[in-house]
């Protein structure tokens, strides 16, 4: 056999290969999407937010954003608070395809930041400090914050250093910013370390230390809903293969 053909056909197997690979993927996500749907229809919520979710993010099925917010809003009415969540943020223009209404947007993340969802929570907060309802602002960042959601941390941070929307005070200004940029192994990136000491020149030593050991003390608590929404679609296939959640 000529080394051409011999080559010429290597390339084939590998090209065969790489479709049999990729289609026995697409086959293992369709089938769990066909499960999700059917049972979706029969009213499962948890089933209709994933449905959901598999057509907003385009996961084993066309990325179909109308479609996605519909099976949202079935799960939504059917009290699925991650559902609701997704059903805000359509109404704050995610995807543009229903008219831009923040009084709903807010409304429905409410069902879910009251249900513990750190991201609503941290939306809600955003929203209300639009509103300048400062107070509840406050009152949401910190209920993620003690999640360890970044986002609520670093509002916190800015909030306390600022002292406009809330009394002055540096220490939880110091400690909500180190929080907010420390990686998995507690360190923090250089343009990190340059803020930090920047607040910290203001600061007394007692008031460093004190920041350093809220730090170091420091233990976020997930809620079960926000832990069933990290879960994403390992959740979704305990629900199609009937495992209990043990969120």
């Amino acid at each position: 056999m000529k080394l051409s053909t011999l080559v010429s056909k290597l390339k084939l197997t590998v090209l065969l290969l790489v479709l049999c690979l990729s289609g026995c993927k697409a086959e293992v996500k369709s089938e769990l999407f066909v499960k999700l749907e059917k049972l979706a229809q029969t009213g499962n919520p948890d089933a209709q937010y994933h449905l959901g979710m598999m057509y907003n993010n385009g996961l084993g099925v066309k990325q179909d954003p109308r479609k996605a917010f519909d099976w949202f809003t079935k799960a939504a009415d059917s009290g699925n608070p991650l559902a609701a969540y997704k059903v805000g943020c359509y109404y704050a223009g995610e995807f543009q395809v229903v008219p831009l209404n923040r009084e709903k947007s807010l409304s429905f993340k409410l069902i879910a930041a009251n249900a513990g969802y750190s991201y609503a929570q941290t939306d809600v907060g955003n929203a209300c400090f639009e509103k300048k309802d400062y107070d509840e602002a406050i009152k949401w960042w910190k209920l993620a914050a003690a999640q360890g959601y970044l986002q609520a941390l670093n509002n916190l941070s800015i909030a306390y250093y600022e002292g406009q929307i809330v009394p002055q005070n540096k220490v939880l200004a110091h400690a909500y910013y180190k929080l907010s940029n420390m990686d998995a192994r507690k360190e923090i990136s250089p343009d990190a370390q340059i803020r930090l000491d920047e607040i910290a020149e203001s600061m007394t030593a007692d008031e460093l230390k004190l920041s350093e050991k809220i730090v170091s003390d420091w233990t976020p608590e997930r809620t079960p809903l926000t832990v069933k929404a990290e879960s994403g679609m390992s959740d979704a296939m305990k629900l199609v293969s009937g495992e209990k959640n043990t969120h």
